[in-house]
């Protein structure tokens, strides 16, 4: 598998502390091609984190997108950071906009040591997509893509220093009406998504419809209904439950998306915002097509669980605007 991770904060933009953490950190609708982005709503700098969950290091090398937009003209060195970092806290690289406002940004590796800062432009009052291609080890080149085109290419980097080099985390410094938008992670594993996919949009869906159900809502006849909250996750105002029969499914069609003539489907994000009630063991698997996901295990709190598809069948079919609008999707209880 390549493509391991991807967010567009289109939905459960409400879920602080599950998909982001850090104070005056707010998903905003003022995304990169609409619809939402996350934004640091205050007049001073914040710390704000993205959280990945352990992203698999499965060949030592990870490709990195990500759409920034920076509304400040002054912005100073040090509140553009972006770090990221493994599960425990460690460096693993570094980017921030270079010293003296000279309209650069700056990279730094695993001991925060400088690579370089007079080569990538800045841009202000403008969105960037910026990518970042770098395998994990003590000298390891780096490549660097800015809105689809290579800006540079630096060599015998550490990414690794005192890190697992396992990415958890990107840790966020940012002064008011910073936007980060459209991610994704990759690595080089397998035949698809396997390198730069460019500037990436990433748009959200909702369940419309029942497929095959087997759940019970909290009201009315409509599973469906009961879980279509989109950027607003409801907890329990809305839901549906299962009992302890084993492979009880809920499966539903989304709403539909529409592509621009030259783009295309890199792979789709299933998300289930689910817990446990009572004291049994209560274990969730979520569905896409015929693709099933991990096994998960529940706690009492509400947890934001997912998983990504790269093909439509689990095969080598690719994704593609009529398939992602006639697939299914949904959740088994097991």
């Amino acid at each position: 598998m390549a493509l391991l991770w991807l967010e567009g904060f289109e939905v459960a933009t409400n879920l602080s502390g599950l998909v982001w953490g850090g104070l005056n950190a707010d998903a905003k609708t003022n995304g990169r091609t609409g619809g939402y982005c996350l934004e640091n709503s205050y007049t001073a700098a914040r710390q704000i984190y993205v959280y990945l969950g352990d992203i698999p290091n499965n060949d030592g090398t990870y490709i990195i997108g990500e759409a920034f937009y920076c509304n400040r003209a002054n912005l100073t060195q040090g509140y553009a950071k972006h770090i990221w970092k493994d599960n425990t806290g460690k460096q693993i690289f570094y980017m921030d906009k270079a010293q003296a406002n000279n309209g650069y940004w700056e990279f730094r590796d695993a001991n925060n040591a400088i690579i370089n800062n007079t080569t990538v432009p800045w841009e202000q009052y403008t969105w960037q997509y910026i990518e970042l291609k770098f395998a994990v080890g003590s000298s390891v080149t780096v490549t660097v893509k800015l809105n689809g085109a290579i800006a540079a290419t630096f060599n015998n980097v550490n990414t690794i220093g005192t890190s697992n080099g396992v990415i958890s985390e990107l840790a966020l410094l940012w002064e008011s009406s910073m936007r980060l938008d459209d991610m994704y992670i990759s690595d080089t594993s397998g035949s698809i998504n396997n390198d730069f996919l460019g500037p990436c949009r990433i748009v959200g869906v909702v369940p419309n419809a029942d497929s095959s159900v087997g759940w019970t809502p909290l009201s009315g006849v409509n599973n469906w209904a009961m879980v279509d909250d989109g950027p607003t996750i409801d907890n329990d105002t809305t839901y549906n439950s299962a009992s302890s029969q084993a492979n009880t499914t809920d499966s539903f069609t989304c709403t539909n998306i529409t592509l621009g003539p030259e783009e295309g489907v890199n792979g789709v994000r299933v998300h289930c915002h689910a817990r446990s009630e009572g004291t049994g063991l209560a274990q969730i698997r979520l569905k896409c097509n015929n693709q099933l996901g991990d096994i998960e295990t529940l706690s009492s709190t509400y947890n934001l669980y997912s998983g990504v598809t790269e093909t439509s069948d689990g095969g080598t079919t690719s994704w593609s605007e009529s398939s992602v609008n006639s697939m299914t999707i949904g959740v088994i209880a097991i």
